[in-house]
């Protein structure tokens, strides 16, 4: 340790790590609103209102992660309004490091899920991967995720573009 190293006494104190927790969904509030896909919901409460309240209440989501002891996040899919979440982030004193992808690219999109800014994005093709990889791009995400669910029987049309979103990522 350097002579010029500030030192601070700990005695009888706990230090930990900040923690990171690496798999989060933020247009997923956790509550029995937030997956029409899985418990549809919907008429009790509109989808579209549980967004609205995730979204509203986002510097606060922010502030219990830090609370937590959690320094890092990583949202690993959701709509396109994961990026202002991580614009927000890099602009709030007390909210943790936002990593974040786009939609999820995938070969079945919940009907549920359907939206104007949907968290999932069907692909069929090689040609609509490389498509949404690219517009992806255009937000700078930190990473590019494939949510393989449901395979048919005929598993190359999926993997073929799969290889493609992978290889267009990587430009």
């Amino acid at each position: 340790v350097p002579a010029s190293a500030e030192r601070v006494d700990l005695s009888g104190r706990w230090l930990l790590p900040g923690l990171i927790d690496a798999h989060i969904h933020f247009f997923q509030s956790g509550g029995a609103f937030a997956r029409p896909d899985i418990l549809d919901l919907r008429h009790i409460r509109p989808y579209a209102d549980e967004i609205a309240a995730v979204q509203a209440n986002l510097r606060a989501t922010l502030g219990r992660y830090l609370a937590s002891g959690i320094t890092g996040v990583v949202d690993v899919g959701g709509p396109l309004w994961n990026f202002k979440v991580r614009a927000l982030a890099q602009g709030e004193a007390m909210a943790p490091r936002v990593a974040v992808a786009g939609p999820l690219l995938t070969p079945y999109l919940p009907p549920a899920l359907i939206s104007a800014d949907p968290p999932m994005v069907l692909i069929s093709s090689p040609a609509e991967a490389r498509v949404e990889v690219r517009r992806q791009a255009a937000f700078a995400p930190d990473l590019i995720k494939i949510w393989f669910v449901r395979p048919t029987s005929d598993l190359e049309p999926v993997l073929a573009w799969v290889r493609a979103a992978i290889d267009e990522a990587h430009l």
